[in-house]
């Protein structure tokens, strides 16, 4: 009977070793997702401050006089 029970343990620690790859993985590939989704949001970020300064950089600059002097020597 000894001999029987062997690998039924061994067949059950295998079983509970897959079981916990399975679970490791998926929340590797969750954190992975999630990981992406953060480096999309930041490179979003990233183009809307650059089309912010494009745009800033794309501003008209007018000079306009402020006032006069007039002066004359005598």
């Amino acid at each position: 009977m000894i001999t029987n029970l062997a690998p039924a343990r061994s067949l059950n620690d295998k079983l509970a070793a897959q079981k916990e790859m399975k679970t490791l993985e998926a929340k590797r590939n969750k954190l992975r997702r999630d990981l992406y989704d953060q480096q999309d949001a930041i490179d979003a970020q990233r183009d809307d401050l650059i089309s912010e300064i494009e745009k800033q950089l794309k501003q008209a600059h007018s000079l306009l006089p402020l006032f006069k002097l007039r002066w004359r020597l005598a």
